[in-house]
């Protein structure tokens, strides 16, 4: 079987490889297809192991001599290849048997999301809100990363001067603090988004009076803009999200508040979440969710979107 069949949905940021092979890149990418093969024959590079979901049950197999062998009853069952967290994975085959009934995924809304270490987290409101949503779901975020090229807190990598922004590290595919030798995205075998959730800003420098004097509220406002702007020549028909600081020492409330009047100004369809509403208990470090507040927000979110869209999409 082609592993770019019709068939086979690719869901978050994945790209093929000169040798016709696929690499998953950032996290919770996936690839899904129905089959009724009694064996499937996933093949791998450079992988020691590989989650597989059969049936919404998510199962964690040993690679051995690069591929997974899945054995199942015959009938027909949904087979997603996912993408590990903070880890790639290239997909080089896929084997069914002669004869062998392949169709698509049921379809479900995709979700993206966007963001720093908040979204970045394994435990993340990113992953209990899609699961309690259910539906397909990835994200692209770092921790320490800014909106805003050369602002941010991570350890740049050696040879990198000017720290990378998610306004470009998301049109590449690797990490912004893993290398400064980018590769570019080009989209190709990737589905679509229907919503897109961003919350970005708390590592923008919008933390003193000083960062206020320097101008950095508009120039956060106009760089969320304009990354808004690449977002829509990319996705046009995406409903977009902006999620407001959890957390204020100065002005991120008032940063992102500012760029979503400067964003609603030019695009449609973006709505502002007043997530600083929501009271999340945050963390002695004074930025970052609770475990508590971090159950708080996945639960908040979810019943904000529910009520969002009130069946029309989810």
């Amino acid at each position: 079987m082609d592993i770019f069949a019709p068939e086979v949905i690719y869901t978050g940021v994945w790209q093929k490889n000169d040798d016709n092979t696929v690499t998953a890149y950032w996290n919770y990418a996936s690839a899904e297809f129905k089959t009724d093969s009694k064996t499937i024959i996933l093949g791998y590079i450079d992988t020691e192991t590989a989650s597989v979901d059969i049936d919404g049950v998510e199962t964690v197999y040993t690679v051995t001599d690069n591929t997974v062998r899945l054995e199942t009853d015959g009938e027909m069952h949904s087979i997603k290849i996912a993408g590990k967290y903070d880890a790639r994975i290239t997909l080089a085959s896929i084997a069914l048997e002669e004869g062998s009934k392949v169709l698509p995924p049921d379809k479900r809304p995709y979700f993206q999301f966007i963001g720093d270490s908040i979204s970045h987290f394994s435990s993340s409101f990113t992953t209990k809100t899609p699961r309690a949503l259910g539906v397909d779901w990835s994200i692209v975020a770092q921790a320490g990363a800014a909106l805003h090229d050369g602002w941010g807190w991570y350890k740049m990598p050696e040879g990198m001067t000017h720290r990378r922004g998610i306004e470009s590290a998301y049109f590449k595919l690797q990490f912004p603090a893993e290398t400064s030798d980018f590769t570019y995205y080009n989209f190709d075998i990737c589905r679509v988004p229907d919503v897109i959730v961003i919350f970005l800003g708390t590592n923008d420098y919008l933390d003193c009076e000083e960062h206020r004097k320097r101008g950095h509220i508009e120039i956060f406002a106009n760089a969320y803009c304009n990354f808004v702007s690449l977002l829509r020549e990319k996705f046009p028909k995406a409903k977009i999200f902006m999620l407001e600081a959890l957390s204020d020492k100065c002005c991120r409330v008032e940063g992102i508040e500012t760029a979503h009047k400067v964003v609603s100004a030019k695009h449609k369809d973006v709505t502002l979440i007043r997530s600083d509403k929501w009271n999340i208990e945050i963390s002695e470090d004074g930025t970052h969710p609770t475990p508590k507040g971090a159950t708080d927000l996945a639960n908040k979110l979810t019943d904000y979107l529910k009520n969002e869209f009130n069946g029309t999409i989810l």
